[in-house]
């Protein structure tokens, strides 16, 4: 029996499973992803949690490959991480640092390929053709299916719906520019304009919904706020679900998927915002790419990355 390994390598917690020739889920772990976040540590932790997901003589003779979901910019060879946001890292050669500790094939995929994935083969677009799916999390990340297959782009970073520019000279974005939707629709930046909203204004809804302690604020009190009918938090959800929708349709119009799969923490937990935004999409974008369109929320939470990636490690090697 041949086995496959994916693993969901995030800033704070790394998760990993196994499955079998048939997709089974043979089982699963995860732990806190080592703190420093330096290459040669992350790499030699992520190589000691492949061993032991390697316990078993059947397994560990049947192990045929491991594939790595990570947020960020990869080199079109998928081998090295040129932007980890999560990490700090600039053009990191991970492939080769885990090489060094263990002698399987490997392949290195944005988290979201990976996420997408999951919820294609086995989750929210099962038996979809074409898929769009999208996350707003932290950030914003999203991904392409295409003819059933992950699409990355001429230079391994197609997808990237978080960068896009929706305003000149706007809000500055993690990834150090300006004007990206992520930097008004993403967690964390949601959560800074929340934050310094609510220092402006100690007898405002936010303020007060947190006793002062506004480093606590996050999505879901912006949406508790909509729903109390606060000035300040109605203003910033409806653009939010005004940008997202614009976007996400946007997508639909050119790309024509038959589904769409939202998902992420953040959005998950304002489920307001998440079904207002699964309607607009089909008000901006143009009614003949919708014929077909089915807008679905996400269902395998935090399995879908390590899942995805074990499914994409399966299936490029038996195309081989």
């Amino acid at each position: 029996m041949k086995y496959y390994i994916g693993i969901d390598l995030g800033g704070t917690n790394t998760r990993v499973a196994l499955i079998d020739a048939n997709n089974k889920i043979i089982k699963t772990a995860k732990e806190k992803t080592d703190p420093s976040k330096k290459p040669d540590r992350v790499s030699y932790q992520t190589a000691k949690l492949i061993k032991k997901m390697q316990s078993g003589i059947e397994i560990r003779k049947g192990l045929s490959g491991v594939c790595i979901g990570l947020a960020g910019l990869l080199s079109p060879d998928g081998l090295s991480v040129k932007i980890g946001p999560n990490f700090g890292w600039r053009d990191v050669p991970f492939a080769k640092l885990l090489k060094r500790h263990i002698d399987i094939p490997l392949m290195i995929v944005n988290d979201l390929t990976a996420v997408s994935y999951g919820e294609f083969a086995m989750g929210a677009g099962k038996n979809s053709r074409n898929m769009f799916c999208v996350y707003v999390g932290s950030g914003i990340g999203s991904a392409l299916i295409i003819d059933k297959k992950p699409y990355d782009g001429s230079s391994n970073v197609a997808g990237e719906l978080g960068h896009i520019k929706i305003r000149e000279g706007g809000r500055l974005c993690g990834c150090g520019a300006k004007g990206c939707l992520e930097a008004y629709t993403g967690g964390n930046s949601v959560r800074e304009r929340l934050i310094e909203l609510a220092n402006q204004d100690k007898e405002g809804f936010l303020y007060k919904s947190v006793n002062g302690s506004t480093e606590r604020l996050n999505f879901s009190h912006m949406e508790k706020g909509f729903a109390a009918r606060d000035a300040v938090c109605t203003s910033i959800w409806t653009e939010v679900r005004d940008l997202l929708s614009m976007a996400i349709a946007n997508v639909v119009t050119v790309f024509n998927p038959d589904c769409v799969v939202i998902g992420g923490g953040a959005i998950s937990n304002t489920p307001l915002l998440l079904n207002a935004v699964m309607k607009d999409v089909r008000k901006y974008a143009t009614p003949p790419s919708c014929s077909v369109l089915r807008i679905r929320k996400a269902v395998l939470g935090d399995d879908a990355g390590m899942v995805g990636a074990a499914l994409l490690i399966k299936e490029k090697l038996d195309l081989t």
